[in-house]
């Protein structure tokens, strides 16, 4: 017997029967949907935060290696100093310019010295003249004497003519240290007194004179030796002055007078030549370190970000499952599932780079360091020297118009003669395989697969070198070193004010300032319309190139890295691998 109620119910389940049908398939169907979107969700989550984690990676990686490029080009500047500074030596020729001025100074000096001791030697020869020909006159009147005819006196006596008229001469001669005896009248037993000279009467003192030209001769000689003495020390013994006031040498001959030392040897190079150098490597040597710089900075920035995405690469590979390479290259599969499994199929390929292929790469450096920088210089120098070598030093150079200057240097190496620009490849890669090799065995190992007779250079860094120099060629590698060129440039503007500005503790006017404000404000004074001569500007800019090469900290690196360009090359190096030819990018 069927209870009434459960016959109420089944007769209410019978006639909805496709009412419930249809509320469990909605339950149902909503359950799976909610299963379904649930999943999506998390997936979508989990490949959001891989995304994320893979976005933060790349970013990591990347800020490293341009870390390692600013590392890299400042480990590798001062290995180009040496050639550099040698070969551009400014220093040097500085250096001769003061040894040739210290010579010229010496020169001078002994000059004057020898002057002087000239001019005491004519004065000494003058005064001995002077007493030579006095005694002398002396002497001939004394025999003037003897020869004239006795006078009568008055009282029957003889007396020499004009004995009266020696007096006052005979006088003279004792005020000027003579030795002739004053003549006095005598009446002794009727005689007249004969003139004494030296001691001697006239004719004794005649007769000893013509009995001994040797001993007079000797003594002249003595004399000339004594006087050499004189000259030449500035003193002399009182024994040998007075030998000088009573001999009666004759006039000193041009052999016996000191002669004046040899001139110094010519100097290889003029003042002017030697300005002139100073002037020209002055300015070719710190634009060159310039240009070296940026084309170092360029070329180390694309070496490493390649570098760098093929080991991001090689990081993505080694995380894809193996069970990806299983599948097949041509089932239709996500775009990344089919990069994946390119990726991990090209990993198990021999032609991949290698850590020798990456060392042989970066090797390739050597050849800017080492022999592009040539290149550079000898352009370089040819601009300055069209631009700078018609100036004068003492050419006023004002402040404001100095990057005018460096343009109009800028221009004549970064373009040729018909407006094109300038290809720096030559300076950047070795142009030959000869080349190329050459700089695997001086820079490092040698290549892989090469031979002695036949040399060649491994397919993986063949494909590295002509993405190197595709970047470095195109349009977007031209441009980032031009804005590299003027980060730097306007860098060294900034470096050159130093001459321009008033020392401290002076106005522009010349005028001190002791105000401590004031002093403050002078260093920020503005020197656009300062001027200074290009000889006060030369040693300043010498200068810069020892800071651009060797300086620590290096604000011109500094400069490089701050070029938004040069970043942004990096970031599309660093990421410009093709899905459709992954090999390459590899």
């Amino acid at each position: 017997m069927q209870l009434p109620g459960l016959s109420s119910v089944s007769n209410f389940v019978s006639n909805r029967r496709k009412t419930f049908t249809w509320l469990a398939g909605s339950v149902g169907a909503v359950y799976v949907v909610s299963q379904w979107g649930m999943k999506k969700i998390e997936d979508m989550a989990q490949k959001s935060k891989k995304d994320r984690l893979d976005a933060e990676n790349l970013t990591r990686r990347f800020n490293l290696n341009q870390e390692d490029c600013a590392f890299t080009i400042r480990a590798l500047l001062p290995s180009v100093g040496p050639q550099l500074l040698s070969s551009m030596d400014v220093e040097a020729s500085s250096a001769k310019l003061a040894q040739l001025a210290a010579q010229v100074k010496a020169r001078e000096r002994e000059m004057s010295e020898l002057a002087a001791a000239a001019a005491e030697e004519e004065e000494r020869k003058r005064k001995y003249e002077e007493e030579e020909g006095m005694t002398k006159s002396q002497l001939q009147v004394v025999e003037d004497l003897n020869e004239a005819p006795p006078v009568p006196h008055a009282n029957g006596k003889e007396e020499e003519g004009a004995g009266s008229e020696l007096q006052p001469e005979e006088s003279q001669h004792e005020e000027n240290k003579g030795e002739v005896e004053p003549a006095k009248d005598s009446e002794v037993n009727g005689n007249t007194v004969t003139p004494i000279l030296n001691g001697y009467t006239v004719e004794e003192a005649k007769e000893k004179e013509e009995a001994t030209p040797t001993a007079a001769a000797n003594q002249d000689l003595s004399l000339s030796k004594s006087w050499a003495e004189v000259v030449k020390t500035g003193t002399g013994e009182a024994e040998e002055v007075q030998k000088l006031q009573r001999s009666e040498p004759e006039t000193l001959s041009a052999a016996q007078a000191p002669s004046p030392p040899p001139p110094p040897p010519e100097p290889e190079q003029s003042r002017a030549e030697l300005w002139t150098d100073i002037k020209i490597l002055s300015f070719t040597r710190t634009i060159t370190s310039l240009y070296i710089l940026s084309l170092l900075s360029l070329q180390t920035h694309i070496q490493l970000n390649l570098l760098g995405r093929t080991s991001y690469i090689t990081s993505v590979i080694t995380a894809i499952p193996k069970s990806s390479s299983s599948t097949s290259l041509a089932s239709t599969q996500e775009s990344d599932n089919d990069l994946e499994r390119a990726l991990y199929a090209l990993h198990k390929q021999d032609d991949t780079v290698t850590e020798g292929i990456e060392r042989m790469y970066l090797t390739f450096t050597w050849w800017l360091l080492h022999r592009g920088w040539i290149i550079i210089g000898d352009r370089v120098k040819a601009a300055v020297e069209e631009v700078v070598g018609s100036m004068a030093l003492k050419s006023t150079i004002v402040y404001g118009e100095l990057p005018t200057l460096l343009a109009q240097i800028r221009k004549l190496v970064d373009f040729n003669e018909d407006g094109t620009p300038f290809d720096f490849s030559p300076a950047l890669h070795p142009p030959t395989l000869a080349d190329e090799i050459l700089t695997l065995s001086s820079g490092g190992p040698p290549a892989e697969g090469s031979t002695g007779s036949r040399p060649s250079i491994p397919p993986p860094l063949r494909n590295l070198l002509n993405e190197t120099t595709e970047f470095t060629s195109s349009r977007d590698g031209v441009l980032v070193l031009y804005r590299i060129v003027d980060a730097l440039f306007s860098c060294l503007v900034d470096k050159l004010e130093g001459p321009f500005k008033p020392r401290v503790g002076t106005s522009s006017s010349g005028s001190d300032i002791s105000d401590p404000s004031q002093q403050q404000g002078s260093r920020f004074e503005d020197v656009t319309e300062k001027t200074v001569k290009l000889a006060a500007l030369l040693p300043t800019i010498a200068r810069q190139s020892h800071l651009i090469i060797n300086g620590m900290p290096n604000e011109y690196a500094d400069a490089v890295e701050g070029v938004r360009e040069l970043a942004e090359l990096s970031a599309i190096v660093y990421s410009s691998y093709d899905p459709e030819d992954v090999r390459r990018s590899c």
